[in-house]
């Protein structure tokens, strides 16, 4: 999807064309945030993604699935 977004924008599949759009690329998919970085020792690493970490917890003597991270979406506290 990525992909195809960037290759429409560059109007080309020339590789240097294609790279250009992904380098400078920020969006936002159903997957999360999507931007590589552009730093020589990393090029091309995904860095706007934050992983999604679930936790079971007790509520009402049942298990429940909370999200503990990142802060934007978290539904409850980490238990220890």
């Amino acid at each position: 999807m990525i992909l195809q977004h960037a290759i429409e924008k560059a109007g080309s599949i020339e590789p240097a064309k294609v790279a250009e759009v992904l380098n400078g690329l920020d969006v936002t998919t159903m997957f999360g945030r999507t931007k590589f970085t552009t730093d020589p020792k990393e090029h091309g690493l995904q860095a706007g993604h934050e992983m999604v970490l679930l936790q079971w917890q007790s509520r009402n003597g049942k298990l429940v699935k909370e999200v503990i991270w990142p802060k934007p979406a978290k539904t409850a506290d980490i238990v220890y």
